[in-house]
């Protein structure tokens, strides 16, 4: 089971099986459901029991709640969200990744403060719950030929980094 945003729903990727969740599940040799959502972030409302139990569950979001409106922080809504992805697998083996490099919004003033503490919160609910955590930061190279024009999602290139990152 894939639960993520855009990057992991294989957003920009020039052939579909180039994709992270798709390269995943091709090295594992595994069947796999994405759930991920474009633009999607820690909801928690949007988890829901599925009509199957995964045998593993792998998490890869929080870009998207970096820059979340001060009426609906971010940091309440991870925690909600790690907790109720528990109830619905106590047992399961999770791994998360935090928020991966990209170029989009270098530029930004308080940018890079903001997703580490996305990433903090990510790790240290990860910790809470004894989810496996991957540092998103290093997956994918620091250079711009790694990711799409909007300077946000990995191009097929950034995805086979990144999949070998993560099966490191």
């Amino acid at each position: 089971l894939l639960l993520g945003d855009s990057i992991l729903q294989g957003i920009h990727s020039y052939h579909p099986t180039s994709s992270l969740a798709n390269l995943l599940a091709l090295e594992l040799n595994a069947e796999m459901v994405n759930q991920s959502v474009g633009g999607g972030g820690f909801y928690p409302e949007l988890l829901e029991p599925l009509s199957f139990v995964p045998d593993w569950i792998f998490v890869s979001m929080g870009i998207n709640d970096v820059r979340a409106p001060m009426e609906n922080p971010a940091e309440p809504r991870i925690a909600a969200w790690f907790a109720r992805l528990r109830a619905l697998y106590p047992s399961q083996k999770v791994c998360a990744v935090t928020p991966i490099w990209n170029t989009r919004f270098l530029g930004e003033a308080g940018y890079q403060e903001k997703v580490e503490h996305i990433r903090g919160c990510i790790r240290q609910e990860c910790e809470k719950w004894g989810i496996q955590v991957i540092e998103g930061d290093p997956l994918v190279p620091h250079v711009g030929s790694f990711c799409n024009e909007d300077g946000l999602h990995p191009n097929d290139l950034g995805f086979q980094c990144y999949t070998r990152g993560v099966l490191r």
